[in-house]
């Protein structure tokens, strides 16, 4: 039986691009969508990008560090544009320096020396890496992990869920930085008081005390994202009236000063809602009140709404010194994956701030985005000598369903051999695919029929599955004469129709042209490997491109009966003998598969001594592949074929589903 196996995901980051006999850095290599060159093409997209402010080029320019929680992957772009002006630049260089980081990272100046450092995620926390500039470069030193609060007796550590984003800012405005984050039971936000400043006068240490179990005296809704105001019951550090009630895990947290009162605001975002709530302080710095609240933030402006579970980011964009807000989704997988990363510019001043919508582009419309979990191939596509761009992913969200569909994006190399350049043609390359397997499908006499076996082999031309080499001589089957081929004459008179052959020396190639047909495997496998832990409980076996469940699936699944990428039912409900890969029989009907063997040969009986752990053996004739024909071997040959073994005893008889 086909085990549960880790599968190695490629993702769209390359390093450089093999021409000639020269080496071109890819980021240099120009790329167009719709008639506008992208700005950073090279930098691999984002799904839950984390931002925050860090000059690391010391140009006195805010430069934007990136941390993309899906995947866990630093990105540093540097500020290229003056004042009022939107411009970043992606410098991988300076990403390399970070050390691992979990979950999130954000940059926040912890001892005021001037430089921020990093928070990043813990078990069930928060650890701190103090960041020193160095010659050349960074340098990080841990100062704690976990995040601790004094506790008599014992610290205790700053709980953090996994999925939340904390506020870490200065909460209290003494200079030394603070945190908020939900607690672990009930609704309630808590205040960490760091209290640096008030011991030692400085801030180069951490003395956080648990100041308040509910900070702003509100409670956030079991089963919603709304804010009951002055609901809690409490004062200080007492967690009795902060809500028994598990809340639905997942909320993140940024505060920012709204009316220049000297207290902060609050902004949530919270999981499956696609909305974040504002929360106004009526209160002050040293007393939280939040006294009403805006379920369409900013609702003044254009209300950020997108799918799902979002994060807000207080940082300074367009270089005038005022931090400016953007909004992302937050949840891995099930979120918006293209244009998703929407960018309000404050055009009033830090206090008070008027955020005016610009776009939900920001950055990712000068990217190469695929959406999720992309498999990028170069490949010869319209046969012009030039390597073109193919990429598959797992899927883009589509918001209306909620499901990612699975598309193939087509950039076409419109340069030359030497400087190659890109333009998008199409994110529906698929759609050839699809329209092939549809006829495939439902054509007369089925997929096995004259026809559909036709179509195949159309499909298999079209994926560059009919080359082939063999030492010095190239065969080609086309329709028309390719230029440089000659006509295969089988028995050196006679021409064979649409079969083609070049000679030319042997050389060693400076560059490998992967299959698409390998491309196309990984995607697939990827997609067997999702649906199977889906439900890990349910599920009994996985092959190559099929799945089966004890339990109906497909709800949970994109199914249709011929869109290529889909999942097909082939049966539902009956009870099957698996045996082993790709080895199974319907115990009412005797239909089954058998890899290696005809199966219109095995009887019962067969199925049921190989159930048992006696494998079957056939004699079959098998037809040579078709180039050794042609050399001059004879086309069928006879071969002992035995049925897979398997252990006795280790095969298992369920009712499925499939």
């Amino acid at each position: 039986m086909y085990m549960k196996n880790a599968l190695t995901i490629f993702t769209l980051l390359l390093c450089q691009w093999l021409f000639s006999q020269s080496l071109i850095p890819v980021k240099t290599i120009p790329v167009f969508e719709d008639g506008r060159k992208l700005s950073n093409p090279w930098s691999g997209g984002l799904n839950n990008p984390q931002f925050s402010n860090f000059d690391f080029n010391l140009d006195g320019k805010q430069d934007l560090f990136v941390f993309d929680r899906d995947g866990e992957v630093p990105l540093v772009f540097l500020n290229s544009g003056d004042s009022n002006i939107v411009s970043f630049v992606y410098s991988p260089s300076y990403a390399k320096l970070f050390p691992p980081m979990e979950r999130l990272a954000l940059l926040r100046d912890y001892n005021c020396d001037g430089t921020p450092d990093l928070f990043t995620g813990a078990i069930a926390g928060l650890k701190l890496f103090k960041i020193q500039r160095m010659s050349p470069g960074l340098q990080f030193t841990k100062i704690d992990s976990p995040v601790t609060y004094r506790f008599p007796g014992f610290p205790v550590n700053i709980y953090v869920a996994n999925d939340d984003i904390p506020a870490i800012e200065d909460i209290d405005g003494d200079g030394d930085l603070d945190i908020l984050t939900f607690s672990l039971f009930g609704q309630a936000v808590e205040y960490y008081r760091n209290k640096s400043k008030e011991e030692t006068g400085g801030c180069d240490s951490l003395r956080f005390d648990f100041e308040e179990s509910c900070w702003g005296k509100f409670l956030e809704g079991g089963l919603t994202n709304s804010l009951a105001l002055g609901a809690c019951k409490t004062d200080g550090p007492d967690r009795s009236g902060t809500g028994g009630a598990p809340r639905h895990a997942g909320s993140t947290i940024s505060v920012f000063d709204d009316d220049n009162d000297g207290d902060v605001e609050v902004v949530l975002g919270d999981v499956s809602y696609n909305n974040l709530v504002y929360g106004k302080n009526g209160g002050d710095k040293n007393f939280a009140q939040i006294i009403s609240s805006d379920t369409s933030f900013p609702s003044y402006d254009r209300p950020f709404h997108m799918a799902v579970f979002p994060a807000s980011f207080f940082v300074d964009i367009n270089n005038d010194n005022k931090r400016d807000f953007i909004a992302t989704p937050n949840a891995i997988g099930g979120a918006r994956n293209t244009n998703n990363v929407a960018l309000y510019l404050n055009k009033g001043s830090n206090n008070p701030v008027e955020f005016v919508y610009q776009s939900d582009t920001f950055l990712v419309g000068g990217m190469i985005d695929v959406g999720e979990e992309s498999h990028p191939v170069f490949v010869d596509l319209n046969q012009d000598t030039l390597m073109d761009l193919l990429v598959a992913n797992y899927g883009y969200f589509e918001e209306s369903s909620g499901l990612l569909i699975s598309k193939f994006t087509y950039y076409q190399n419109i340069g030359n051999i030497d400087t190659p350049k890109f333009q998008l043609v199409t994110r529906n390359y698929m759609d050839f695919v699809n329209n092939l397997e549809t006829l495939r499908m439902t054509c007369e006499g089925g997929p096995s029929g004259p026809i559909g076996t036709m179509v195949k082999a159309v499909g298999n031309h079209a994926y560059g599955k009919t080359s082939e080499v063999l030492g010095a001589e190239t065969f080609l089957i086309s329709g028309e004469q390719p230029p440089g081929y000659e006509p295969y004459m089988g028995d050196g008179f006679t021409p064979f129709d649409h079969v083609w052959m070049a000679f030319e020396e042997p050389k060693i190639k400076d560059y490998h042209q992967p299959q698409l047909a390998s491309f196309i495997t990984a995607s697939v496998r990827m997609k067997v490997r999702r649906a199977a832990l889906l439900n890990p409980s349910a599920w009994l076996y996985a092959d190559t491109d099929c799945v089966i469940y004890s339990e109906d699936m497909t709800k949970a699944l994109d199914v249709h009966p011929s869109r290529y990428g889909a999942w097909k039912v082939e049966e539902q409900g009956a009870v099957y003998r698996i045996i082993a890969k790709k080895v199974y029989q319907d115990t009412a009907t005797g239909a089954g598969t058998a890899k290696g063997l005809h199966v219109k040969q095995l009887t019962d009986e067969d199925f049921e001594r190989w159930f048992e752990g006696d494998e079957p053996e056939q004699e079959q004739t098998q037809r040579q592949n078709f180039l050794s024909v042609m050399q001059g071997a004879e086309m069928f040959k006879k071969q002992i074929r035995r049925g897979t073994s398997i252990e006795k005893n280790n095969s298992i008889q369920e009712k499925i589903s499939v």
